[in-house]
């Protein structure tokens, strides 16, 4: 696994941003351990500003730690359809908000990078375009209070670190609808279409629960 080395000053943040990016883009899996040596020579860094940002990280519940060693955190079942549940209100709100002023150009981006990935048959990429557009939304909103309380609950790391529930097959349309109503400022219409997006996902979780 060739992982690019942190070359700037302010170790502890860019650790904290590394490694939570190989989280989300699953290059680091839930339940795998993080053996700190291996990980601190990948990003070129001492273990100080790492195990500083595995503190960080666990603070957000997506890394766990046990008998003095770091894991990705894996949640069960019960415990993602909750997050969901929490994700769906937070996000519908800020879809709410971001189509009152939507930045179009960078939709427009978000738009063309979600239909290469999927013409391209590309999960990871599609994986990619989806952590950027729901994160994007949320650091875009310009409601500060609104990005506070989201970053500060984390939700959207905890729920885009699982990958995709389902198929680009299933969600590509969901997708351009919802970037198609954040577009033309139809507030009430991006906020349903994201719930309704993210329920489904809901969905797919309970399904999974209930066959176990």
């Amino acid at each position: 696994m060739e992982i690019e080395k942190i070359r700037k000053n302010n170790l502890d943040e860019l650790a904290y941003e590394k490694i939570k990016k190989l989280i989300l883009g699953g290059v680091l899996k839930p339940g795998e351990q993080i053996v700190q040596s291996q990980l601190a020579k990948m990003l070129g860094i001492s273990r100080t500003p790492l195990r500083n940002a595995i503190t960080q990280l666990e603070k957000e519940y997506l890394i766990k730690t046990e008998n003095g060693k770091a894991y990705i955190r894996n949640l069960d079942e019960e415990e993602l359809i909750i997050i969901y549940e929490i994700r769906a209100v937070l996000e519908g709100i800020i879809a709410r908000y971001f189509a009152k002023s939507p930045d179009v150009e960078w939709l427009t981006e978000i738009e063309r990078k979600y239909r290469e990935a999927f013409e391209s048959g590309d999960i990871r990429s599609y994986r990619n375009v989806d952590i950027e557009f729901h994160t994007g939304l949320a650091d875009r909103v310009n409601i500060p209070i609104l990005r506070e309380v989201t970053n500060n609950f984390w939700i959207l790391s905890i729920c885009l670190s699982k990958g995709l529930l389902r198929n680009p097959e299933e969600t590509i349309q969901e997708h351009l609808e919802i970037i198609r109503a954040l577009k033309g400022k139809n507030a009430a219409e991006a906020e349903r279409l994201l719930v309704k997006h993210i329920r489904s996902s809901i969905e797919k979780l309970k399904e999974g629960r209930d066959e176990t």
